[in-house]
This record gives structure tokens, C-alpha cells and sequence, in this order.
């Protein structure tokens, strides 16, 4: 299964380069190290982001990851934003 960071979103912006590569397949099963909502500010949310780029850029983009992806298990909501930008980058 092919790993994505590095490269091109559809929008042109470059993919957040993370310390290991990442699979969809490690992102669908919450073993990609990518973080949950850290506090109810983040999770609890009403702005509205122009695209899922946007918002995958202002909220986490440059964390690292929590761990070594396939490792361990952590659930995350941002997973599903991080899937949406691979799809949009797919469908260009």
C-alpha cells in the first residue's frame, strides 16, 4: 500500500511531511500516530474552513505524529480530515 507526506494536495499545497511515512490503510485504522482533539476548544468547533485543506492545515499539520504509524493504536477524528484531502488529491 502506496504512503502519502511530501507530496501534493489537489489544491497545490504541499502534504505536511511527518517523521514516517503514512498509509491510508494506518489513517482508516487509527494506527497512523495522528492526533485526537486536544482539548473541547478544538472539538467543540463552529468555524467554518474554505476546504478541508484549510482546516487539516490549521489544526494539526505540524504536530508530529504521536508515534511510529502501525505501532499502535490511537483514535483520531482528524484521520477522516487527512482522508478527505488524499480523495480531493485522487479526484484532481
Amino acid at each position: 500500500m502506496s504512503s502519502f507526506g511530501g507530496g501534493i494536495w489537489a489544491d497545490g499545497r504541499r502534504v505536511p511531511t511527518k517523521q514516517w511515512p503514512i498509509t491510508v490503510r494506518e489513517v482508516l485504522t487509527h494506527q497512523s500516530g495522528i492526533r485526537h482533539y486536544m482539548n473541547d476548544d478544538e472539538s467543540i468547533n463552529t468555524r467554518y474552513y474554505t476546504s478541508i485543506n484549510e482546516a487539516l492545515t490549521q489544526n494539526f499539520a505540524k504536530d508530529p505524529l504521536l508515534f511510529e504509524p502501525g505501532t499502535k493504536f490511537s483514535y483520531t477524528s482528524y484521520g477522516h480530515i487527512v482522508l478527505g484531502c488524499v480523495m480531493e488529491a485522487r479526484r484532481a
